[in-house]
């Protein structure tokens, strides 16, 4: 799973649970979320050739 498709399941995740899960959950989904734009923002920054991977993700 890339990079991009790990963050639009996680979206997609919290615009169909917010209404039946807790706040404290939806919070640390958008966290997660963040977390993950974040690296690929950083990613596209230092427009690496060659970049660690994290766990379960493949390349683009």
């Amino acid at each position: 799973m890339t990079l991009d498709e790990a963050i639009l399941r996680q979206e997609n995740m919290i615009d169909q649970n917010e209404g039946e899960i807790g706040k404290e959950d939806i919070q640390a989904m958008k966290l997660g979320t963040e977390a993950l734009k974040r690296i690929r923002h950083d990613r596209e920054a230092m427009q690496a050739e060659h970049v660690l991977l994290l766990p379960g993700e493949t390349e683009e």
